[in-house]
């Protein structure tokens, strides 16, 4: 409708004209139509055709694909009628509601409008089908702790024993058990590594890298003894294997100290390569590995690879580039200097003597002691470095025992996982990020090793070694699952998404592309693939079920888009951003 600013004579006191292209007037169109206003203006009323009635047509048109946004919608909580319903139906509510009416109970329990109320608020009984949604309702806010979570359930409802309650849903709610940390003491109590009893019977190594290059040289191998603490520092080249390092280890180790009884060493590839193993099987070592995520088993040359690297620190100084010169004399200064678990140097460990003075020989400054003396005296000293071995260990032994808890699982006990450094993609673990969750699982235990060591049933093809110690492991409360979840598919190390649906499709600087929505991923993580990527890697899903031309309509999952209704163009989306050519 429209109106005309034109004066009306016949109306006395001014008028206009208003246009419409209502069908009523077709009737009347030989008679005039006047409305008269409240402002006391009379208006004649004329009909005009919609083709050529613009301006208000333009104003008034109702887009009828949007008809379904202006529904109104309200949320149903039906909460309080299941309620009510209860005290009708439950003989324990049904009691307190009677002695209400009786005046049995005190004056802060009340009846109203079909709830039993104290001191104002609802009352809910334990065995009420209602408690898991009224406690997800005041921990799910926000999944806060205990005191919080009381809080916001005393605001409302009244129940008893409602701390141990509260306690025990957050305790098995598991988003909290997966992205909360537990403020305890960590797991596991120390527990050392036998005393050897022999020089270089039982040795550790590891390596250092990081290095400037020097003459092609990067990485450091680091051997030491763990009963005299001797070590030797090989200068080694990157990239090294299996091959090259056994042939360093027994061209400067074995071909001066033997064949050692056991080794040392972390997981590094090296060490857990097939050629490494079978090597020491046939040459009878034991090979010692550290389980995964937990350094702590090689802490002997961990802590020498700190004191090796202090050392060039600080004989480099301004020239990193010379430290293999100065490597030899690092060793040396490492050897001869005093350990305060041995109460000496590790050279008069091996060598029974004090190192040499770097001075001048001076002639009759040597003697000699009796052959017998000498082997006595030997075998007592070593007798006394392995009690002194032995009583640095306990104290230490006492001090980590100090800040540590005793936590022990059973074997099929379900428990969380937590990964150090990096995410494992064989686990379908994606990037953790700052807001990553802390824990991964569930995992089933399959065996226990040692004392805080355990094996966890990880899924078939777990590229991860399966024996953690009981710090990474939290016990899991709650239902536990039948199974052990299976891994997503794997290519080139990392995880194979697998489409849900398929909602849109475009045409993107001439490449066709497929909007993808990813199974067990939200709404928001759906992202654009070009077609041909998308068949070649998901060529069983079927693009026709989701992307059907249908006489000018796309169907794209849920939503249907009519191309022809609107003359090629809906709330501007042209034709082709939809068009799909196969």
């Amino acid at each position: 409708m429209s109106t005309g600013g034109g004066a009306d004579k016949s109306g006395g006191g001014g008028g206009g004209a208003v246009k419409t292209p209502s069908d009523f007037l077709k009737s009347i169109r030989g008679r005039p139509v006047v409305v008269k206003l409240n402002s006391g203006v009379d208006y004649r009323v004329e009909y005009k055709p919609g083709t050529t009635n613009v301006v208000a047509d333009a104003l008034s048109r109702r887009d009828e694909h949007l008809a379904e946004a202006l529904a109104l919608s309200a949320p149903q909580f039906s909460l309080f009628d299941e309620l009510r319903h209860e005290v009708l139906t439950s003989p324990e509510l049904t009691a307190i509601r009677d002695d209400i009416a009786k005046g049995s109970k005190p004056p802060a329990w009340a009846f109203t409008d079909g709830l039993i109320t104290f001191k104002g608020r609802i009352f809910v009984s334990a065995s009420s089908p209602s408690l898991p949604a009224i406690l997800e309702l005041a921990h799910g806010l926000g999944h806060e702790g205990t005191q919080n979570t009381l809080s916001r359930l005393r605001a409302d409802f009244h129940l008893a024993r409602d701390r141990a309650v509260v306690q025990e849903h957050a305790r098995a709610c598991f988003t909290c058990q997966q992205n909360k940390t537990e403020h305890l003491q960590p797991a596991g109590l120390l527990q050392s590594l036998p005393v050897p009893s022999a020089v270089w019977a039982d040795i550790a190594m590891d390596f250092v890298e990081g290095l400037p290059r020097v003459h092609g040289k990067t990485v450091i191998l680091t051997v030491v003894d763990r009963f005299s603490k001797f070590a030797h520092f090989i200068p080694m080249a990157h990239p090294y294997t299996a091959t090259s390092v056994a042939a360093a280890f027994f061209s400067e180790i074995v071909r001066l100290h033997g064949v050692p009884a056991s080794i040392v060493s972390d997981r590094d590839p090296v060490f857990t390569s097939t050629f490494w193993r079978e090597l020491f099987r046939l040459a009878g070592v034991r090979l010692n590995l550290s389980s995964a995520f937990h350094p702590q088993s090689d802490g002997q040359s961990e802590v020498t690879n700190k004191i090796i690297a202090m050392y060039l620190r600080c004989l480099t100084g301004d020239r990193p580039r010379h430290w293999l010169r100065w490597l030899p004399w690092a060793e040396y200064c490492y050897n001869t200097s005093y350990q305060s678990s041995l109460r000496t140097s590790p050279f008069r460990v091996v060598y029974g003597r004090e190192p040499p003075t770097l001075r001048a020989y001076e002639p009759g400054s040597t003697r000699l002691l009796a052959v017998q003396q000498a082997m006595q005296d030997r075998d007592e000293f070593l007798r006394e470095i392995r009690d002194r071995l032995e009583q640095a260990q306990q104290t230490h032994k006492s001090a980590y025992d100090g800040k540590h808890r005793a936590l022990e699982f059973s074997v099929g006990d379900w428990l969380w996982l937590r990964l150090l450094h990096r995410p494992i993609a064989s686990l379908g673990v994606t990037g953790r990020g700052k807001l990553g969750p802390k824990f991964y699982g569930l995992y089933r235990v399959a065996e226990r090793i040692g004392s805080v060591a355990y094996r966890l049933q990880l899924p078939p093809g777990a590229r991860l070694h399966d024996v953690f110690h009981v710090r990474l492991l939290k016990p899991f409360c709650g239902t536990p699952p039948d199974s052990v979840p299976p891994l997503p598919p794997i290519q080139h190390g990392q995880v194979c998404l697998q489409p849900a649906a398929v909602t849109q499709s475009r045409l993107a600087r001439g490449v066709r592309q497929v909007l993808v929505q990813w199974k067990d991923k939200p709404s928001a993580e759906a992202s654009w693939m070009p077609l041909d990527e998308f068949r070649t890697l998901h060529p069983d899903f079927q693009l026709e079920d989701e992307l059907l031309l249908q006489g000018g309509e796309m169907s794209c999952g849920d939503c249907n888009t009519s191309v022809a209704a609107t003359g090629g163009r809906r709330q501007g989306v042209t034709r082709n951003s939809f068009l799909l050519l196969f």
